[in-house]
């Protein structure tokens, strides 16, 4: 299936899947959407369409291996904070614990830092992230979050 057809849709691939057939396709936007495939390595070796690729594994609850230097070292940073806000999960047991008050649950649901001056960087949200969502870091991001948005 799929063997020279780059446009193999994601149904196709995982009527495959399901099979225990091995599906073969250009199309990395169709691996990202099956239901079938829990993780992508993301290789492509570029920056744009590989945070393209990336950003949609995200969307459709992939995890995500990335082995392109350029795009980890350009864009890293912002994709684990986009991939964190969709593992985030709703019952803000992080807000729960926090001796601050801070609403940790509505910056990571924006893809954002935690940056709230209140915050007196216990880490207690950490230890309680049902799914490891969260984490201490210093430092800038390197780029913006409006890079973030895949082209049309």
């Amino acid at each position: 299936m799929g063997w020279n057809n780059p446009d193999v849709p994601w149904q196709e691939l995982e009527a495959a899947l399901a099979k225990g057939c091995a599906a073969v396709t250009q199309n990395a936007m169709a691996v990202c959407e099956a239901d079938g495939i829990d993780a992508i390595v993301e290789v492509t070796g570029t920056v744009e369409f590989g945070a393209q690729v990336v950003l949609r594994a995200i969307e459709y609850g992939k995890h995500v291996v990335m082995m392109n230097a350029e795009l980890d070292s350009t864009l890293g940073p912002l994709l684990k904070v986009k991939g964190d806000a969709a593992r985030c999960c709703t019952n803000r047991v992080c807000e729960k614990v926090c001796p601050m008050d801070v609403r940790i649950g509505d910056y990571v649901q924006r893809g954002e830092r935690v940056s709230a001056s209140e915050c007196i960087l216990c880490q207690a949200c950490i230890g309680v992230c049902p799914e490891d969502a969260l984490t201490l870091s210093f430092g800038l991001d390197g780029g913006r979050p409006d890079l973030l948005n895949a082209r049309q």
